[in-house]
């Protein structure tokens, strides 16, 4: 046992692995996937080869874990893999730091895993929200070595701090900010308490010098690390952000004028609050932290749908429902256990036991009371204050601040379970003893209060029903199963605690080694339950299958380089489940869908050229070379009628979305439809305008000048290359060939062949090697050409008259992965440093 008990964080993540996979049971299989919107699978991603040039060449990559599991895992197992992975890393960083502060492997252990599974903390797989996922370690990791350097000042701590900022910074910077905060706070708490127990001339006389020296290797590590990422923070989040603000702070303020009669000058109900304080928990919301789906599951459950406040839309009222009556996409459930624990250690501290842990346990507890009080947001009194920091402002979403009390409830969980170790182990003065158990015996019957007051609310209480939204039959029963659920868990600890407490003395310690470990496991049990509600899997295997959309474009016309749409004109043609799964098809079979969809940022290329040419869809089909778009049946006979396409294919709809051939071609419910006029993917070029610059800007500035013609001319940044372009001419476009496509090659080697009737110039439109073109060479007929742009984003070449044989090849950017190499090595090496001296120094005292 004692052998095992020194591979204790190897233990914890395998243990932790195995509740993910659990939890995830249903979305294992082959082709299912979780049901994620913020963060959805990208089942067309490319090869191994392919993903890691497009991180290399990414001006704005980050070192941070989930990139690199993005590289190196398949998408249908990276999908569900980086939330397992991530919250056995929650457990072990929790848990190490745990260790550090002097706890036994068992209550490390327990208070790791019951963070890892806590509902807020892990159902937000729900929603998607992988970056919040992949920042928690780093933010857990950076308490850990704050209480380390503390304690013992040493460099490699310092470098990893330097290291997880950066990389909680790239994942998920206003919760990370949160917990920094947090960590600052603790970081005071803990210089002041050690500072008084050794005496400050003594405390500070044995670590300046380490402060010091530390201080300064965390600036320049972070400025070497972090420079990237704090530019990009600067230079998109922060504006990204403010055009955010102003977009919806207007909707915001009208809605709740409008709702309220809130007057125009009115400063406390100001646009830009009411952005901020969306998403503020509700008071009675509360209560769900110990009672599981208390209000239901999450919005739009069909079988327990949450019917609480959080979410609602300011303003919204069953009289004027403007906006969201409540939008929730997670649990608030931090488990009855840890929480019955926590309130164990809490009164032991005002009991005065444990004295040297007693700082601590009084720390956490009013850090989990200030940040519930945070998280109210416009239902409290607190959070004006935070809204008045400069940029906290434009934070958004107080229950955020339910993490930071998650974070302090599993922490006390742990001090608690320790506490019961000590009441069983009879050590200490007889005082001491007599005083632990009479806290003890204290708690069992305040446990039991709350037990029973649970079960007679449960049982007695009416249902507090919204009848302006959801009738009481529909979710009565959940209200009293939750209720009963956390009476009965509260009953159970009530009884762990008594046990030891009422034990006699030869039977208690043999208590105590049963029973800590058998709450960590149901905490852990309970929490993963609980989880497991919020896990709906997709079946994505239409996705990879055949379809007859993919069969007809394929028909028509070769893909790679071909572009597909669908008609914005009314509405789109098919339900968004559909649509996903006809993307991904045709994304597998190479051609791009180009159309803007509702998640697209404003700088993406879609967007962009959709608004540069006016939503003009014969326009941007000649842009892009699409080849093929699908519309409804009114919409494909107006453009037939319009002589813009024509009808090629009658499709229909099958029970799971999968477009396939029309039963009645007369009554079809999808219709796919050539345009008249396109571009062809590959082609010599003999008419261009320059431009002055390789950016899109640039390039659409022309494109959408008075007499462009899209189908016979293109806009061409040659730079320094100018002189090598041969005269234009009136000639029109020479389609030429792929013979070695760059989607067959996932982004590798393209190879073209064609004829030229006359000097001129190839573009070539496709997706997978412009992504990292400063990494690309090519030859024409064996010699070297030089690479131009074309349109603003396409391969374009100068080529000679007659016939071509073109090569471009993209080689590993060797140059652009040193740096990264280099960083993840410095902070493995300070990692080992640390863990080592970790080992040394041994868990100590509080």
């Amino acid at each position: 046992m004692e052998r095992l008990r020194k591979f204790w964080p190897c233990l914890l993540f395998l243990a932790a692995v195995a509740v993910g996979l659990c939890v995830f049971s249903r979305e294992l299989a082959p082709f299912a996937v979780l049901n994620a919107p913020d963060s959805p699978p990208d089942l067309a991603r490319p090869g191994v080869w392919h993903r890691a040039m497009s991180w290399l060449c990414s001006p704005s990559h980050s070192l941070w874990h989930d990139e690199l599991l993005k590289i190196a895992l398949p998408s249908l197992v990276f999908h569900e893999a980086t939330y397992i992975l991530d919250a056995a890393f929650q457990a072990l960083a929790l848990a190490a730091y745990l260790r550090i502060v002097g706890l036994p492997v068992a209550e490390c252990c327990a208070g790791g895993l019951a963070f890892a599974f806590s509902g807020y903390n892990f159902t937000l797989f729900n929603a998607g929200h992988r970056g919040y996922a992949g920042m928690m370690p780093y933010a857990l990791l950076l308490l850990s070595l704050a209480e380390s350097a503390i304690r013992r000042p040493s460099p490699p701590a310092f470098v990893l701090m330097a290291v997880c900022a950066t990389c909680g910074i790239a994942a998920q910077i206003d919760v990370f900010v949160f917990v920094a905060l947090l960590v600052a706070a603790y970081a005071v708490f803990r210089i002041v308490s050690l500072a008084r127990r050794e005496g400050p001339a003594a405390f500070f006389a044995a670590r300046a010098r380490g402060f010091a020296l530390g201080a300064a290797i965390l600036a320049v590590s972070f400025a070497a690390f972090g420079y990237g990422t704090v530019k990009q923070v600067f230079t998109e989040l922060i504006p990204d952000r403010e055009a955010q603000i102003s977009g919806s702070a207007e909707k915001a303020e009208d809605a709740g004028k409008e709702a309220q009669g809130v007057d125009s000058g009115s400063g406390e109900d100001d646009a830009q609050w009411i952005f901020a304080t969306n998403w503020s928990l509700p008071p009675e919301d509360i209560a769900e932290f110990v009672a599981p789906d208390l209000r239901g599951r999450d919005s739009g459950n069909r079988k327990a749908p949450y019917w609480g406040r959080l979410g609602r839309s300011f303003g919204w009222t069953p009289q004027n429902r403007s906006g969201f009556s409540d939008f929730r996409q997670h649990s608030l459930y931090m488990g009855a256990v840890p929480v019955a624990f926590a309130a164990f250690a809490l009164v032991l501290a005002l009991a005065g036991c444990a004295p040297q842990r007693r700082g601590l346990v009084w720390f956490w507890w009013c850090a989990a009371a200030v940040a519930v009080m945070l998280a109210l947001g416009r239902y409290g009194f607190l959070y004006r204050a935070f809204y008045a920091l400069p940029v906290f402002d434009k934070v958004r979403a107080p229950v955020k601040f339910v993490h930071l009390a998650e974070i302090a409830i599993a922490i006390l969980f742990a001090h608690g379970l320790h506490g019961l170790r000590a009441l069983a182990s009879g050590s200490g003065a007889a005082g001491d003893r007599r005083r632990l158990r009479l806290a003890a015996k204290i708690s069992m019957f305040a446990l039991l209060a709350v037990a029973a007051a649970l079960a007679a609310y449960s049982a007695f209480s009416p249902h507090p029903d919204d009848p302006a939204r959801f009738p009481a039959a529909a979710v009565k029963g959940g209200w009293s199963a939750a209720l009963a659920h956390g009476s009965a868990l509260f009953a159970m600890c009530a009884a762990a605690v008594g046990a030891c407490a009422f034990a006699p003395e030869r039977v208690r310690a043999r208590a105590a080694r049963i029973s800590i470990p058998a709450i960590a496991a149901i905490a852990a049990i309970d929490l993963a339950s609980a989880a497991s509600r919020y896990a709906s899997s997709i079946d994505v295997s239409a996705q990879y299958a055949g379809s007859a959309a993919v069969d007809a474009l394929r028909k028509y016309t070769p893909g790679d380089g071909r572009a597909w749409s669908y008609i914005m004109l009314t509405h789109e043609p098919v339900p968004g489940s559909a649509l996903m799964a006809l993307g991904k098809a045709l994304d597998n079979a190479g051609f791009a869908q180009r159309d803007p969809e509702v998640g697209d940022g404003p700088q993406t290329d879609r967007l962009m050229a959709w608004i540069a040419l006016g939503g003009d869809i014969r326009k941007s089909w000649e842009f892009w070379g699409t080849v093929g778009a699908f519309a409804t049946p009114n919409d494909a006979r107006a453009l037939a009628a319009a002589g813009i396409a024509d009808v090629v294919a009658a499709l229909d709809l099958s029970p799971s979305g999968v477009p396939v051939r029309a039963k009645d071609p007369r009554r079809p419910r999808l219709v796919l439809v050539s345009p008249r006029r396109s571009s062809p993917p590959v082609a010599v070029w003999h008419d261009w305008t320059t431009v002055e610059n390789d950016g899109f800007a640039a390039a659409m500035e022309a494109v959408k000048r008075p007499g462009f013609d899209l189908s016979r001319s293109i806009a061409l940044f040659a730079g320094a290359d100018a002189g090598q372009l041969p005269p234009t001419s009136d000639a029109p476009p020479e389609p030429a060939s792929l013979r070695v496509s760059p989607f067959a090659t996932d982004g590798r080697v393209a190879e073209i062949s064609g004829h030229a009737s006359s000097p001129g110039v190839l573009l070539l439109r496709e997706d997978r090697m412009r992504k990292f073109r400063e990494c690309v060479s090519a030859t024409v007929n064996g010699a070297p050409a030089p690479l131009m742009v074309g349109n603003g984003m396409f391969f374009a070449l100068p080529v000679p008259a007659g016939d071509l044989d073109v090569r471009l090849v993209a080689r590993m950017p060797w140059r652009c992965l040193a740096l990264p190499a280099a960083g993840w090595a410095v902070a493995l090496i300070a990692l080992a440093a640390w863990l080592k001296s970790f080992g040394k120094g041994g868990a100590a005292n509080a």
